[in-house]
């Protein structure tokens, strides 16, 4: 399995949430971070790893974006087990029930990848799940 170099992910991640959180379209400003997570799968998922990008000042609910990372990306690879079309955890989300857009699925030759992000608006979690996977697609150390 390729190595992943995981302080140029973090750092581009830290870029992109940076960069979409100073844009005027923003709905809340004042939310500056969140949990950036990745995983590899096939028919089931391996090397998950999830890291913490930019400044969320309070405790619950950095655990809350942690929690809300990660069943994104479950939560697609499922979805996507059942339809390959379904690319975005957005295509499912259920407000109601706490299930958000923030990961997509970018498949390649032998698996895919999925990022998922969690801790600012929801349309800025996909955008920068998008940002950060679109930024390593095309790079042999995420596949």
């Amino acid at each position: 399995m390729a190595f992943i170099d995981e302080r140029e992910l973090c750092k581009d991640s830290y870029r992109f949430v940076d960069i979409s959180t100073r844009l005027s379209s923003n709905p809340d400003p004042q939310r500056r971070g969140g949990v950036l997570t990745f995983a590899r799968g096939i028919l089931d998922l391996y090397d998950i790893k999830s890291w913490d990008v930019g400044t969320v000042s309070d405790p619950k609910k950095l655990k809350r974006y942690r929690l809300f990372s990660r069943e994104k990306i479950y939560r697609l690879q499922a979805d996507w087990l059942r339809d390959p079309t379904i690319i975005s955890s957005w295509w499912t989300r259920e407000e109601e029930i706490k299930r958000y857009g923030g990961a997509v699925l970018l498949p390649y030759e032998k698996g895919h990848t999925i990022f998922s992000f969690s801790g600012l608006d929801e349309h800025v979690d996909e955008a920068v799940s998008l940002m950060v996977g679109r930024e390593y697609a095309d790079d042999d150390s995420v596949r």
